[in-house]
């Protein structure tokens, strides 16, 4: 859906405030994200996909063979394999995630936004 002329430009003005805010946030929003996984975090990655893999072929091997204690073990596997994957995916995440800064000025951009919303809703902007 196509932005109309004067959303173009309010969608400018608001870039440009955002620039004139906090350039470095804003630049940050234009990189590409990457998924950064820690070192550490790759042992889970790859624990997990192996137990996968296992699971799989034990689960295959039960019903070939038809041996229900292959299959009980290849559901055990599989949920070792999942959580392992799960644990190595979000842990990143949380190394990734920058801090709040405090300083002064913090909660300039808000209230300054909060004033430009009572503005509209006023019919004075």
């Amino acid at each position: 859906m196509a932005l109309s002329d004067r959303e173009q430009k309010l969608l400018e003005q608001m870039e440009q405030a955002l620039y004139a805010e906090d350039p470095r946030f804003a630049t940050s929003l234009k990189k590409p994200a990457r998924i950064a996984i820690a070192p550490g975090e790759r042992r889970h990655l790859l624990t997990g996909t192996l137990a996968l893999v296992i699971a799989i072929g034990l689960v295959i091997g039960s019903v070939a063979t038809k041996l229900v204690l292959l299959g009980i073990l290849g559901f055990v596997f599989l949920l070792i394999g999942l959580f392992m994957l799960i644990r190595g995916l979000q842990a990143p995440v949380a190394a990734v995630t920058p801090k709040p800064r405090k300083g002064p000025g913090a909660g300039d951009f808000m209230r300054r936004m909060e004033q430009r919303w009572q503005q509209r809703r006023e019919g004075d902007y």
